[in-house]
């Protein structure tokens, strides 16, 4: 059922694009044979190996892309089938195969297929909107998969939690040196429009962008690390204090990281879709003390696996920053 001509094929890559990867790596690659069936690969030029060594971070931003694959296709009356393991290692150089899907058609678009171009990650203070605990009470205490904190006192516990196991990363020379790697302080950095994190999307003024250039240097850093003085450069306490929950998103042992990626992606579209923002706080799962912590105060038992941590609020009035995306034409392979 090959149904799709080449500019199709890049509108389809350009749109499942736009869904979440881990620094904005972009890392999802796609070929659409003649039989009807679909590949995604990973583009190893993205991986993160000191943040993510065991590469379940970019299964689930692979996940995430394959999920805004399948929307993007039923607005056009097709969908994918589940994701199939690769039945051999073929790929082009720098990739490795991910998945094999097969096209169908489908009868009406997807329900979140509106809310693509609403998603966006939100990173500053969230505005405390009377209406907005009620209404998210609502959307969280009916997503089985989801440990929601809404509690005054837990938040800045969490908030307190996050910088803690935040730092003790960013201590790290070859940690800083990754995360430095795909900020982009300048739009003079070639790379501004494509990919990473952007000082306009990080919510940073000029003055800040200009310092945190030389702060975030990873020498640099680990000298005011070591004075005590990395905490309050990096410190997001104030943010995460004024979120309105907590919401912790935890899957069953055994489900794949692909799978919760695509959960992942569906979870940020049901909020956006209702009117709320959500920003990450990965390194919360990424550290021991952090995901032992959560377990224990939120009763996650012991055979579920955490996904991701985000603070949550009432999206802002105003125009969020679009992050930088990749030329769809690199996105075909």
């Amino acid at each position: 059922m090959n149904v799709l001509n080449r500019d199709q094929q890049l509108a389809l890559a350009a749109e499942a694009n736009r869904a979440p990867s881990a620094h904005n790596t972009q890392q999802a690659r796609w070929r659409f044979l003649p039989n009807g069936s679909v590949r995604l690969y990973e583009d190893l030029s993205g991986r993160l190996t000191i943040e993510d060594p065991t590469g379940r971070d970019a299964l689930v931003g692979l996940g995430s892309a394959f999920e805004g694959m399948h929307i993007a296709l039923t607005a056009r009356g097709l969908g994918l089938s589940d994701a199939e393991p690769p039945t051999s290692d073929d790929a082009p150089p720098g990739l490795v195969r991910v998945a094999d899907a097969a096209l169908r058609h489908v009868e009406q678009p997807d329900e979140f297929a509106d809310a693509v171009k609403l998603r966006h990650t939100y990173r500053g203070k969230f505005k405390e909107v009377a209406s907005a605990l009620p209404r998210l009470r609502k959307l969280l205490d009916n997503m089985p998969d989801i440990a929601p904190v809404y509690e005054a006192k837990v938040i800045p516990a969490i908030a307190h939690l996050h910088d803690d196991c935040s730092i003790e990363f960013l201590k790290r020379m070859d940690y800083q040196s990754e995360l430095r790697e795909w900020i982009r302080f300048s739009p003079k950095d070639v790379r501004w429009a494509r990919d990473g994190l952007t000082a306009e999307c990080l919510g940073l003024s000029r003055i800040e962008r200009r310092l945190a250039r030389v702060l975030l240097t990873p020498y640099v850093f680990h000298v005011l690390a070591r004075c005590g003085l990395g905490r309050p450069l990096t410190s997001e306490a104030p943010m995460v204090r004024s979120s309105t929950a907590i919401a912790v998103l935890h899957a069953g042992r055994d489900e794949s990281a692909l799978d919760s990626g695509r959960r992942f992606y569906r979870f940020l579209l049901e909020l956006c879709r209702a009117g709320f923002s959500a920003c990450p706080m990965s390194t919360l799962v990424d550290s021991e003390r952090g995901t032992q912590w959560l377990r224990e105060t939120l009763h996650i038992p012991g055979d579920r696996q955490l996904v991701n941590v985000f603070r949550v609020g009432p999206s802002p009035s105003i125009q969020q920053c679009t992050s930088p995306r990749r030329p769809a034409e690199e996105l075909l392979v």
